[in-house]
């Protein structure tokens, strides 16, 4: 076994309309509360109109989750 690693590593990002911001949206630390679908997940019915918080100013929006 080789003694260097890589590591995997995940965002949602998106734009928020409100404050303009790009934001990860898995920086909500509420984000997977409640949640079904899985890291990935896109063009399902789970992963259509997502209703999410932007973690910068608090504005819900719906999204699209994509891969």
């Amino acid at each position: 076994m080789t003694e260097h690693k890589a590591t995997w590593s995940i965002s949602l990002d998106t734009t928020c309309p409100k404050c303009g911001e790009c934001v990860d949206l898995l920086d909500d630390p509420d984000f997977w509360d409640g949640r079904s679908f899985e890291a990935g997940e896109n063009m399902t019915d789970r992963s259509r109109d997502v209703e999410v918080d932007c973690p910068k100013c608090g504005h819900e929006l719906e999204v699209d989750l994509e891969y």
